[in-house]
């Protein structure tokens, strides 16, 4: 009993230890994406933005969020990726042991109802209950953990595109009228580009947020799938557990996956109607993070 305790207490510390490493990492995103939100205006400001160190600066600043997301995100996908080949891997067992074997099939010569449930009890033994009880409290810490970091990483998004929309409508103008009270005499026109470069710089800047933004957004519904999954088959081993009671799972208990546990509770879960969208997230998953 105290070994099998200290090898659970192992388990726990080793999870608790992973969510302080994404915790870090997730961090590290939001603070590396304020670091380049504050260096837009004075990037912004310089009469010659392709000249200055606060242009190369903002460029340096928006590589060192796309390093910071890489790594996070990654090892996000990493855990992400975990959960669903733990509940394929506990429906591949399941689907074996609900297979007859010889010995049930000689039985069943005998008694078909007999096979059956010898069958159904092995299928109830072959587990996975209690492990996708611990995968699903997992999972909806992750779901917690990326929802408010979507929507922090949101937020900068905005705050760039507002910027950027702000200075397309606005700085232009300026831009023209204070080089020629300065005794300029090029027209608007030998203006553009050196402003078109900086624009070009802060939509990038904008678009590496969006990035961000759809990446999470692929990491919750790679997840959101196969959270799914996962209680469709507990609902399955339900079924065939006689302690049904034993296992019942509160919404309560699971504070950013309590929707789908109510489902679960109510017998509403979509089950086989998600393979085709599974399929496709899995796809567009393992293209966008297989190198992570």
């Amino acid at each position: 009993m105290e070994a099998e305790t200290k090898v659970k207490a192992g388990v726990s510390t080793v999870f608790e230890d992973t969510i302080v490493e994404i915790d870090a990492g997730l961090k590290a995103v939001v603070a590396a994406g304020a670091d380049l939100l504050a260096a837009i205006p004075k990037a912004a400001s310089m009469i010659q933005p392709l000249d200055g160190e606060a242009f190369a600066e903002l460029g340096a600043l928006r590589l060192a969020l796309l390093v910071q997301q890489k790594s996070a995100y990654g090892a996000l996908a990493s855990h992400v990726a975990r959960i669903g080949a733990v509940v394929d891997d506990e429906r591949a067992v399941f689907d074996s042991r609900e297979n007859p074997q010889v010995s049930d099939v000689l039985l069943g010569f005998f008694s078909k109802k007999s096979m059956r449930r010898r069958i159904e009890r092995r299928a109830a033994r072959a587990g996975g209950i209690e492990r996708l009880r611990t995968v699903l409290g997992r999972a909806d810490r992750l779901v917690g953990r990326i929802e408010v970091h979507r929507q922090a990483v949101t937020r900068q998004r905005v705050l760039a595109e507002e910027v950027l929309a702000l200075l397309t409508a606005r700085k232009a103008p300026q831009e023209v009228k204070a080089f020629q009270a300065e005794g300029g005499g090029e027209t608007k026109a030998a203006r553009e580009p050196a402003f078109a470069s900086m624009i070009g710089l802060i939509d990038t800047v904008a678009r590496t947020f969006n990035g961000g933004v759809r990446d999470l957004n692929l990491l919750m519904q790679k997840l959101g799938l196969d959270i799914e999954n996962l209680l469709d088959l507990y609902s399955v081993l339900l079924s065939f557990d006689r302690e049904r009671e034993a296992h019942f799972l509160s919404p309560d208990a699971y504070p950013h996956l309590a929707q789908s546990v109510w489902r679960l509770a109510n017998d509403l879960l979509p089950g086989a109607r998600l393979n085709r969208s599974r399929q496709m997230i899995d796809l567009a998953f393992e293209r966008r993070f297989e190198d992570s």
